[in-house]
C-alpha cells in the first residue's frame, strides 16, 4: 500500500509540475493532457486500494523507468518515397520499438512503433515490462513522456551523433511520441528536425516549433469518421475552449477502408501503407508540398544501416 500511496503522491505532483511548466512555455494545458492527468490519477489511487486488497504491489498505473534496450543490425531495405517511408514506420512494430535508419547522406530516420498489447489485458496497465503499453499513451499525454518516450530519446542520443538532420515518423502511439519527441525543447539545440510524419496519431497537443513541418496522416473523409485515433486529443483545444493553430501541420486524409464505426479497421497499419500508395491527385499534392518543406529528398536511397532497438520498461 505505501508504494502506491507514493505512487499516488508522485503523480499529482507531477500533474501540478506539468501544468505549470506548459504554462510557464506560454500556451494553456489542453483537455486532453488534463483529462489524462486526471485518468492517472484515478488509476493511482484504485492501485491504493487493489494493493491493500492483494496485499502485494500490483503496479497499477506505475509507469516505471527506462530497463534494458536491445538493439539488433537488420538488413538494409531501400527507402525511395513516402510509401516506403512508411512501410519502414511500419515494420517498427515488428521490432516492438524503434528503427534509427542511417541515410548515404548522413541523415537519419527514426521510426516509431505505436501500442503492443491488448487493450483490455490488465498487464497494459501494470508496469509490464513493455515499454508501449496502453498506459504509456496517457502517461505521455499526461506528463508530456512516459519510460517509452525517456527510451526513444536515450535510443537517439546513443546512435545519431549530434548536429545531424533527422526525421521523425510513427503510428499510433508512436506518431504521438513523434510530436511529443519533435517538440522537446532539450534536443533542438543538439538535432537538426527536418520533419515529422504521423499516422492515425493524436497530434494537436504538441507544441512542435512552427519551423519543423508536421504531416498527419489520418483516415477520414466527409462521410466516414474513419479512424478515431487522431481525435483522442481533442484537436488539441485547451482549457479556455480555445484551439490552437498550427500552420506547420499538414492533415492529409484518406480514405477510410473500413465502414464508420470500425476502430480497428481504419487504424490498421496495413490500411495506411496501402492508402500511401493509392493517394489521388489532391493528396498527392499535399505530398509533394510536405516533402518540399522537410528535404524528404534526403533521406531517400539505399541506406548505409538500419538498426532496431526493443526497449523495455522496468
Amino acid at each position: 500500500t505505501h508504494t502506491a500511496l507514493g505512487r499516488f503522491v508522485d503523480v499529482n505532483v507531477r500533474a501540478v509540475g506539468r501544468n505549470a511548466e506548459i504554462l510557464l512555455s506560454g500556451r494553456v494545458p489542453t483537455l486532453s493532457e488534463l483529462a489524462a492527468q486526471q485518468v492517472v490519477i484515478a488509476g493511482s489511487a484504485a492501485g491504493v486500494a487493489a494493493n491493500y486488497l492483494a496485499g502485494k504491489d500490483l503496479r497499477i498505473m506505475d509507469d516505471g523507468s527506462v530497463g534494458t534496450i536491445t538493439e539488433r543490425s537488420m538488413a538494409v531495405k531501400e527507402v525511395g518515397s513516402i510509401a516506403d517511408l512508411t512501410d519502414l514506420t511500419m515494420s517498427s512494430y515488428n521490432e516492438n520499438g524503434v528503427i534509427i535508419t542511417m541515410t548515404a547522406e548522413g541523415h537519419y530516420i527514426v521510426s516509431i512503433a505505436g501500442t503492443q498489447g491488448e487493450l483490455g489485458d490488465p498487464q497494459s496497465y501494470t508496469g509490464s515490462s513493455r515499454a508501449n503499453d496502453w498506459q504509456a499513451n496517457l502517461h505521455s499525454m499526461a506528463f508530456g513522456t512516459s519510460s517509452y518516450g525517456e527510451a526513444i530519446v536515450e535510443i537517439i542520443r546513443k546512435k545519431v551523433p549530434a548536429g545531424s538532420r533527422i526525421l521523425i515518423t510513427g503510428h499510433s502511439q508512436g506518431g504521438s511520441q513523434a510530436v511529443t519527441i519533435a517538440s522537446n525543447p532539450a534536443l533542438h539545440g543538439v538535432y537538426e528536425i527536418d520533419g515529422v510524419i504521423a499516422y492515425g496519431a493524436p497530434v494537436d497537443h504538441a507544441a512542435v516549433p512552427s519551423k519543423i513541418p508536421v504531416l498527419s496522416v489520418e483516415h477520414r473523409s466527409p462521410t466516414n469518421s474513419g479512424d478515431l485515433v487522431p481525435l483522442l486529443d481533442l484537436e488539441g483545444v485547451n482549457a479556455l475552449g480555445r484551439v490552437r493553430t498550427s500552420p506547420n501541420v499538414t492533415k492529409l486524409e484518406l480514405d477510410p477502408p473500413a465502414n464508420p464505426g470500425d476502430f480497428f479497421g481504419n487504424h490498421q497499419q496495413d490500411s495506411y501503407s496501402n492508402g500511401m500508395r493509392n493517394m489521388n491527385s489532391q493528396q498527392e499534392s499535399m505530398v509533394r508540398q510536405f516533402s518540399i518543406a522537410a528535404g524528404l529528398e534526403n533521406y531517400y536511397g539505399t541506406p548505409e544501416s538500419q538498426t532496431a532497438f526493443t526497449p523495455q520498461r522496468q
